[in-house]
């Protein structure tokens, strides 16, 4: 969290600070905290969609921080956004997931999970199997056969 209130500090134009230190704060359990850094991320993420649309993250970055304020709505908006940029990015693929899985929908989000395999690299295991906003698919069918090819992928 030091370093990245630090990196904040230093540059208080970026909204990948904040967008990082919601999950921290979250799994802190400083709620307060975390409304605060999602706040901050959307003001931060529309600027940088301002001066540089054609950039998906910070679209996608908007639109985690907008479901931690309870607007799925925008969410929604930010995520179509996002893909109307840039439909094969593997971190755009894999945070549209979170969105997903946050809103409910598990199919939406294994779907975009199997995309991320075939667009990104072998390390997304550790985030596929570890990370808490990809809880909804991992009741999904394919969830296991998916961390499998992803554990062929590493060997090879």
């Amino acid at each position: 969290m030091e370093l990245l209130e630090r990196a904040a500090q230093i540059n208080p134009t970026d909204y990948k600070p904040p967008a990082l230190a919601i999950h921290m704060y979250r799994s802190l359990g400083r709620d307060q905290d975390t409304k605060a850094a999602a706040q901050k991320t959307v003001e931060l993420a529309e600027r940088e969609l301002i001066s540089n649309p054609e950039d998906p993250r910070p679209a996608i970055a908007g639109a985690l921080a907008l479901l931690e304020l309870g607007e799925e709505d925008r969410a929604k908006d930010w995520t179509t956004r996002a893909h109307a940029i840039e439909d094969q990015d593997p971190i755009c693929l894999y945070n549209t997931a979170c969105v997903y899985s946050h809103l409910g929908d598990a199919k939406a989000a294994f779907s975009l999970l199997e995309q991320v395999i075939r667009n990104g690299r072998p390390f997304w295991k550790d985030w596929i199997q570890n990370d808490s906003d990809l809880d909804g698919p991992r009741d999904h069918p394919g969830y296991q056969k998916l961390l499998q090819r992803l554990e062929e992928r590493t060997q090879s």
